[in-house]
């Protein structure tokens, strides 16, 4: 959600001492404090970044005792250091470049091959891609190059080569695949040879619009692609050796969503009109290595999901220093179609993703549960809890046999400066809709959402819907079949 398109930077060189001199610099700028207080408490135009970056610029070089050379000390690099010692995990500076992508991708527009890998130290070399595109938390995007050539989540890169070059480059460090792809032209062919695969792969390294959004059932399958900037259906029929759980599930509908970004909505929207026209009945939503976007994507999709009885309903509270943001529903997308829903999640379940499980795990059984009233029962509609709750909420294990989500409760928020650039600040800790001014409310920050358990005390890992990852999607439809939901929410390990 507000987690997104994290540009990691990797340049170390001479930081600790180009920290020093910059706090330096600060230090001299403090003596000039009552010339520049107005400007450097500005407010939400973020000013005083750029005022420092400035000024700091105007000094020029700037010696450095560890070369015995000046270093030229530029805005963007100041304003790294800066953000990089002072700020969280989650906060980063952007440069006008860096943030003009980060713009494009937020909107679903994209250049490259569209694959991200991760990279471990085996025998047998290789680079294992842990998605397709490149999205951040192992997030599978659809129309992309490496998507629409076949690549696989799971695939392993040994070598690959310009198409109209014989030479072969191997990969067996990290740094080698690094190396290829920097030197990759736009617009040209290359060959990918995938381990354990006869034939390799060609992709060209494109533009491409992402889609977010994947739809299947017993017999057909719903993706969509882009013409230009218009948004097209693509319906087939699903080979049952695919997905083989649905088959026979006639009610049973599975749409996996990716991120919160783009047009994940509206690619959300005609997979739950197609769902209606076909007559299913039953959800499942997978937000497994759903990283999260953006809030005002959740505010559409939740929408969809959770029934506020033709009222807006409270989604997430993100509560700030000076004040509280709620994010809510909108009182009249949603349908009624919808009988019962189960989720599956994992640990790179974050963010957006965990808002919204919160917020249907309150809204679907906790308001009924706790209503002192039959009116406010009635009100609430007796049958939510029916709908969903933890009962049907699956979590894949972890490696090491967990079962929870990432557990990331807080909020970012990007300013644009005026030289283009853009601060992304940590500013609020998100809470689920129990939060009000009268209590403190659900937090899942550094925690996760954990299974259901059936015994209080007994270990969360153990529960029927801690499976591993293979077994996920059968259980998910199983307990659609299952009768009311009895709540007994875990957020503590």
């Amino acid at each position: 959600m507000e987690e997104q398109n994290k540009i990691t930077k990797k340049r170390h060189s001479n930081k600790h001492t180009l920290f020093a001199l910059c706090m330096a610099l600060l230090m001299l700028l403090s003596f000039a404090g009552g010339y520049y207080v107005h400007r450097l408490t500005y407010g939400k135009e973020s000013k005083t970044p750029i005022d420092v970056l400035n000024l700091i610029e105007k000094v020029g070089y700037v010696y450095d005792p560890e070369t015995n050379d000046y270093v030229e000390l530029d805005g963007d690099k100041v304003a790294e250091i800066i953000a990089e010692k002072f700020l969280d995990q989650y906060s980063t500076y952007y440069t006008k470049a860096e943030y003009e992508k980060v713009q494009a991708e937020s909107k679903g527009d994209y250049s490259g091959f569209g694959f991200t890998w991760s990279y471990k130290e085996e025998t047998d070399g290789g680079i294992s891609l842990s998605s397709i595109p490149v999205k951040p938390l192992h997030s599978t995007n659809g129309n992309s190059p490496a998507y629409n050539a076949g690549l696989k989540t799971g695939d392993v890169i040994e070598s690959a080569r310009k198409s109209t070059d014989t030479t072969v480059t191997n990969f067996s460090t990290q740094q080698q695949l690094v190396d290829f792809l920097n030197a990759t032209e736009k617009d040209v062919d290359y060959v990918f040879y995938l381990k354990d695969k006869e034939e390799p792969v060609t992709i060209k390294k494109t533009d491409y619009k992402a889609t977010y959004v994947e739809y299947y059932d017993s017999e057909n399958a719903l993706t969509f692609t882009y013409e230009g900037n218009d948004l097209t259906n693509v319906v087939t029929a699903r080979p049952t050796v695919n997905l083989s759980e649905l088959n026979g599930k006639t009610d049973v509908f599975y749409v996996i969503l990716k991120a919160f970004q783009g047009n994940a909505f509206g690619e959300m929207e005609r997979a739950f009109a197609y769902a209606k026209e076909q007559g299913k009945t039953k959800l499942v939503l997978d937000l497994r290595n759903n990283g999260g976007g953006s809030m005002d994507v959740l505010e559409k999709i939740a929408s969809l999901i959770i029934d506020g009885n033709g009222l807006q309903v409270k989604l997430v509270s993100a509560v700030g220093k000076n004040e509280t943001t709620h994010f809510s529903t909108d009182r009249d997308r949603f349908d009624g179609f919808i009988e019962k829903i189960s989720v599956i999640a994992n640990e790179n379940s974050a963010s957006a993703s965990e808002c919204l499980l919160g917020a249907m795990l309150y809204h679907y059984g906790e308001k009924y549960k706790t209503a002192e009233k039959e009116e406010d029962r009635a009100k609430y509609n007796s049958t939510d809890c029916t709908v969903f709750g933890f009962g049907r909420l699956v979590i894949v294990k972890n490696q090491n046999g967990v079962a929870k989500t990432y557990g990331k409760g807080i909020m970012q928020t990007t300013y644009q400066l005026t030289s283009g650039g853009a601060l992304k600040l940590t500013t609020a800790l998100l809470k689920w809709p129990d939060h009000s001014k009268y209590q403190e409310g659900t937090s899942i920050h550094g925690i996760g959402i954990l299974p259901k358990v059936a015994v209080q005390g007994a270990n969360p890992n153990d529960s029927a819907n801690a499976v591993i990852n293979s077994l996920a999607l059968a259980r998910a439809i199983a307990t659609l079949d299952e009768g009311a939901i009895i709540l007994d929410p875990v957020v503590t390990p």
